[in-house]
């Protein structure tokens, strides 16, 4: 008798409520642009199986059995939303072995862009959601569990029927090569996650042992002897991507603006060569693109960044250091202390503390890029060696918004003028994707603007590099697109830029879409032989 009223009848609970919150786990796809409904309209073979399990295992064993269950979907889930987050922000899958540090960085974005208190209450939310979700499965699946006999067996039969004509459609859609509305891809996918990660720590032998090798020091050091006694400036703009310049609407924005510097650019007496560079990242995560550029190394995941910085490889900068050039790193996002810096072996770091800025920030953005150049610009001037700096430029990075009004270059000084005057703020609807491309289109075109004057007004003897760290996020060029970034080498002379091959740069500002892209981590190098004299 005891047993018999430990069971229950087919309430909605039991009935319902399990099995759907099941189904809707197994088929929450892990792509942004897979949620339609002909994918969320599918069957999976797994969800008879779980419902026969749960209802024909015994006393301990179903309790271990959901526990199992609950823990395996909500992982599932879980890892599911991260590979949809990293698609969005990056156009590749989440690596949970080696990208968890995006939690941190992701927390900081959120809580610069809209405050530390609405992004603490976003975080509570979300968990209250993901709690109550588990709590309404545990007790649905136990509730189906304690079912009475005759219902039991009309669920059995029912499971083991739809079982019987899901495996049968499987094997007719592998033998036929159709793609009907049925999915038995969880032990895939299981066994894919699992083989990611062997393939992640393979990756890091691999890398290990390219640390050992340099193409660069294992010839000879290299002097740079045709740009010797020049400042040499690398400028990484954010977010500036090969999408701003082939497609709509940033295209209508990026062609004029580039053609105006072109212009600006010779008439300062400047020669311009552009090209195209594959970034070994989209959508964020700069400093590996900075690591690879610097180190000659694909550095594409931050295990690799953690490896490469604990390591004795020579930093571009370190070769131009041993040239004679002092070397500086200007590096306005930097709010706190930067050990991982020490690999770069700067002389000179000046971080957003350092920098000597008096404004108020922009958002996320710490200070204007106009104000970051007038800083390096007073570095070079108090410098009496040749400079080499590796500069990143930051107001076009996302959230885009608010955008900084230039300012005369000699009313810069401390930055105070930019007292929260000196800008435009609108607002960012990130489900208006039209609109957040607007405000891209407008801070990438300040960046660039900036840029251009202060190459025209300051350039002197210098080779200014101005290089893309990678393309923005998916809401701006969609989903799948090239990693290229574009690059513009700038000098007063015109032998110097006739050194770089015509396969990969072009005349002028806007690079030949024809070109040869080359690697990022090949640049180290191509500078280090480039500008050799013989």
């Amino acid at each position: 008798m005891g047993a018999a009223t430990s069971k229950t009848g087919p309430g909605f609970t039991a009935w319902w409520l399990g099995p759907l919150l099941v189904w809707l786990a197994l088929v929450l796809p892990a792509h942004p642009d897979k949620f339609n409904l002909q994918s969320l309209l599918v069957l999976p073979l797994e969800l008879p199986l779980v419902i026969l399990a749960i209802v024909l295992l015994p006393g301990g064993f179903n309790k271990a059995f959901r526990l199992l269950l609950v823990a395996f979907l909500l992982l599932l889930v879980l890892l599911r939303l991260a590979d949809v987050g990293s698609y969005i922000a990056f156009d590749r899958r989440f690596s949970p072995l080696v990208e968890w540090h995006l939690l941190g960085d992701g927390w900081n974005l959120a809580s610069s862009s809209v405050g530390r208190g609405q992004a603490a209450l976003a975080v509570v939310v979300l968990a209250l959601i993901v709690a109550s979700i588990v709590w309404l499965l545990s007790v649905s699946l136990k509730a189906l569990s304690h079912l009475l006999d005759p219902y039991r067996r009309r669920l059995t039969n029912a499971s083991l029927a739809l079982l019987v004509c899901i495996g049968a459609v499987l094997i007719a859609e592998h033998l036929m090569e159709q793609d009907w509305p049925v999915s038995g891809g969880v032990p895939t996918e299981a066994r894919w996650r699992v083989q990611n990660m062997y393939a992640s720590i393979q990756d890091q032998t691999e890398f290990v042992r390219a640390l050992a090798e340099d193409p660069v020091l294992d010839v000879t050091a290299p002097a740079f002897t045709a740009i010797a006694e020049r400042d040499v400036l690398i400028l990484f703009v954010e977010s500036y991507g090969r999408s701003f310049i082939d497609l709509e609407p940033m295209r209508s924005t990026a062609l004029p603006r580039l053609a105006q510097s072109d212009a600006e650019l010779a008439d300062a007496g400047l020669s311009r060569r552009s090209g195209w560079v594959e970034s070994p990242i989209r959508g964020g995560r700069s400093w590996l693109a900075h690591a690879t550029f610097m180190s000659g190394l694909l550095v594409d995941n931050q295990a690799r960044f953690d490896r490469l910085i604990s390591s004795e490889r020579v930093s571009l900068n370190r070769l131009f250091a041993r040239a004679g050039w002092h070397t500086a790193g200007l590096m306005p996002a930097i709010k706190l202390a930067w050990p991982e810096g020490a690999w770069y072996g700067f002389d000179t770091t000046l971080d957003s503390r350092t920098l000597g800025y008096e404004g108020e920030p922009f958002g996320w953005v710490t200070m204007p890029d106009q104000y970051t150049l007038h800083a390096l610009q007073q570095l070079r001037e108090r410098t009496d060696k040749p400079l080499m700096a590796e500069v990143a430029l930051i107001s076009s990075h996302v959230p885009w918004t608010p955008i900084a009004n230039i300012v005369p270059w000699d009313a810069i000084d401390d930055g105070r003028v930019f007292d929260g005057s000196q800008r435009d703020e609108p607002p960012i609807v990130w489900k208006d994707r039209a609109g957040v491309q607007v405000l891209y289109n407008r801070s990438l075109d300040y960046s660039l603007q900036v840029t251009t004057e202060y190459a025209a007004r300051y350039a002197d003897n210098a080779l200014i590099i101005v290089i893309g760290d990678h393309q923005p996020a998916s809401i701006i060029d969609g989903w799948g697109k090239t990693a290229d970034v574009p690059i513009h080498i700038i000098s007063n002379d015109e032998a110097l830029l006739s050194r770089l091959p015509e396969a990969s740069f072009s005349n002028g500002m806007v690079p030949d879409s024809e070109l040869e892209s080359v690697p990022m981590q090949d640049i180290r190098l191509f500078l280090s032989r480039i500008f050799e004299v013989p």
